[in-house]
C-alpha cells in the first residue's frame, strides 16, 4: 500500500495510529468501494466501477491515486444515471474534473427529472455553492455550443 499511495506511506511512516495497529479503518464508503480501492492497489487494476465509481474517484483523490483517479474519471460518463448525476456533478466539481463535470451537465440538462430526485435535493441543501457551479457550468458549455467551429 506504501508503494502506491503516498498518504499511505505517510500513515505508516510517522506516528500514528496505522502504524502502531497496523490497520487503516475507512469509514463512509461502502465496503465496495474498499473493496476496489484494494483491487486497484495490489492489481492495477479497476473492476467494478459501474456501482461504486464515484466513491472510488473519491477514495483516489484521498489517498492520491492519480491514475485510478483517471480511470474512474473516464469510466464514470458512460455510468451516469437520474440517481447518480448529482454525486457526480459534485465530486467533478470539487475535483476540477472538467470533462466528466460538463457530461453530468449535459446529462442533467437532458434529464430534467433529476432535478426532482432527493439527490439533488440534498446535495443543494448540502451545498448551496453547487448550485452556483451548476449554473457557471452550464452557462460555459451554453457558450461554446454558440461559437461557430
Amino acid at each position: 500500500l506504501m508503494a502506491q499511495s503516498p498518504v499511505f506511506q505517510a500513515m505508516f511512516c510517522h506516528d500514528s495510529a496505522e502504524k502502531s495497529t497496523g490497520n487503516i479503518e475507512i469509514e463512509g464508503y461502502s465496503a465496495a468501494a474498499v473493496r476496489e480501492l484494494k483491487r486497484f492497489m495490489y492489481t492495477g487494476k479497476a473492476g467494478n466501477l459501474r456501482d461504486v465509481g464515484a466513491e472510488v474517484l473519491e477514495l483516489a483523490v484521498m489517498y492520491d491515486l492519480p491514475l485510478l483517479k483517471a480511470l474512474c474519471a473516464k469510466a464514470l460518463p458512460d455510468l451516469i444515471s437520474e440517481s447518480s448525476a448529482c454525486g457526480i456533478f459534485a465530486t467533478a466539481q470539487t475535483h476540477s474534473l472538467h470533462e466528466l463535470r460538463d457530461c453530468a451537465v449535459k446529462f442533467m440538462n437532458d434529464h430534467p427529472q433529476v432535478f426532482s430526485t432527493a439527490q439533488w435535493k440534498d446535495s443543494i441543501a448540502k451545498d448551496v455553492e453547487l448550485v452556483t457551479a451548476f449554473c457557471k457550468a452550464q452557462a460555459e458549455l451554453s457558450g461554446q455550443s454558440a461559437r461557430p467551429s
